[in-house]
């Protein structure tokens, strides 16, 4: 398998109904998808949502990260799925090592091991057997069962139909307003029944001094998990007061690298980890958090991100159905919340939210690249030559030397401006191409 061409595609998906949380509302949801295209036309796809409040990314940051990031790509090639395993764990790149750019990361590795799993015939649900230092988190399993998250202000009626349908846990949404939170969550319960899992989801809009004081109250209602109670920049005081908290606390926004979660290790902040594959940086990163997590006897949740296409849903499903020890699992709302399928296959969640484990190559799913297109906003391809397109932009032009191409392939593991390899690449001969002038046709600016 040889890499022949990257295309990063900046894509706005509409929403059936308005997400609400207590730091933001929205109607739609943006996305980064990259497809890697092989010397012989098979395309892998992958995605990241960039969130600014999470991970410091937008799409525009995502754009200038996988530029050089694809040019680096350009030219490798892979014997075996083990050998395309090996690289896309390789894979890392951002300005600030500690904080990694997980959204652009996680849709180039997705992308590579989307191309790979269908050249090599391997479903990415298979993929934790081609890692070894991480076999002994793997637990397969044909069908999972999902949660559900309910907004902020949902109604009666709605969790009445939450229940009806047969799902066994729910997430509900919560801000800062204690009474008014304290009431919706008692509220929320009755309609739900008493045998349902039910957690509360702060996204860190407590001051950590009320924590205790708010616990107490949502302990009356059952509530078993809290999850990011504290805005990131107050996480390490949660040291200080979870010997008063009668509720296990869970670390979704704090929890970003590795670096995050061994620092929540060492501080024993939580007692569970929210882990998401575009927020960790891609299916591998989050395995590796996944195995620390169990190693620690720390729970973990694997979650989503509201609006992910099913391109990210189906890489949710793939680890859903390869990992032990999972005590929630969010995600595939896909027919329920979008208004377009980006795939042929609809793998939204069924009754009680169950879901079948996918069963072809690569991820699964087949892309429907008319529907894609109709929800692109912009387009970067890479290959032989460089090419940014977005929708009523004007035509722009410049030129990278090879002396920056060489900076940058250096950086990410290619050969060095000489043409020597850097950090072991295999094959340094099929990243000479880009040591010409690459002529880069900019629509609209960069």
């Amino acid at each position: 398998m040889k890499i022949e061409r990257v295309t990063v595609r900046h894509v706005r998906a509409g929403l059936r109904t308005t997400l609400r949380t207590a730091t933001l509302e929205r109607m739609e949801s943006d996305s980064i998808v990259v497809e890697v295209t092989t010397e012989d036309g098979v395309s892998g796809f992958g995605e990241g949502v960039p969130r600014e409040y999470v991970t410091g990314e937008t799409p525009r940051t995502c754009f200038e990260t996988l530029r050089p990031a694809g040019e680096g790509l350009l030219g490798a090639r892979c014997g075996s799925f083990a050998e395309a395993a090996e690289l896309a764990g390789e894979l890392g790149f951002g300005p600030d090592p500690l904080r990694p750019q997980c959204a652009a990361r996680s849709g180039l590795e997705l992308a590579l091991l989307d191309a790979a799993g269908r050249v090599f015939d391997v479903p990415l649900a298979r993929l934790i057997e081609f890692l070894p230092d991480l076999v002994s988190i793997a637990h397969a399993r044909d069908e999972v069962r999902y949660g559900v998250v309910m907004s902020m202000g949902s109604s009666g009626l709605s969790a009445v139909g939450r229940r009806l349908y047969g799902f066994r846990d729910v997430k509900l949404k919560v801000g800062p307003e204690v009474e008014r939170e304290a009431e919706f969550v008692a509220r929320m319960r009755r309609w739900l029944g008493r045998g349902m899992d039910v957690r509360v989801d702060a996204n860190g809009s407590w001051p950590c001094a009320d924590v205790p004081k708010i616990m107490r109250r949502l302990e009356k209602s059952g509530v078993s998990w809290v999850e990011q109670p504290v805005s990131p920049a107050e996480a390490m005081s949660l040291a200080e007061i979870r010997h008063k908290c009668p509720i296990p606390v869970m670390l979704d926004e704090s929890l970003v690298s590795e670096r995050d979660a061994q620092l929540a290790i060492d501080g024993k902040l939580c007692d569970a980890f929210n882990l998401r594959i575009s927020k960790n940086g891609g299916m591998i990163p989050l395995l590796r958090l996944a195995r620390l997590a169990i190693d620690n006897r720390m729970g973990i949740q694997l979650g989503c991100h509201p609006g992910e296409t099913s391109i990210l849903s189906a890489a949710g499903r793939a680890v859903a159905c390869s990992v032990r020890d999972l005590l929630y699992l969010e995600g595939s709302y896909d027919r329920h919340l979008l208004r377009r399928r980006l795939t042929e296959e609809d793998i939204t969640f069924g009754r009680g939210g169950r879901a079948r484990r996918l069963r072809g190559p690569g991820l699964g799913v087949t892309v429907r690249r008319a529907e894609l297109e109709t929800d692109t906003v912009e387009r970067l391809e890479i290959g032989w030559r460089v090419r940014r397109e977005r929708r009523g932009g004007r035509t722009d032009a410049d030129a990278f030397d090879a002396g920056r191409c060489g900076a940058r392939l250096a950086a990410l593991g290619g050969p060095d401006a000489s043409g020597r390899s850097c950090r072991g690449a295999r094959h340094p001969e099929s990243f000479r191409m880009v040591y010409g002038v690459v002529r880069a046709t900019c629509v609209g600016g960069v």
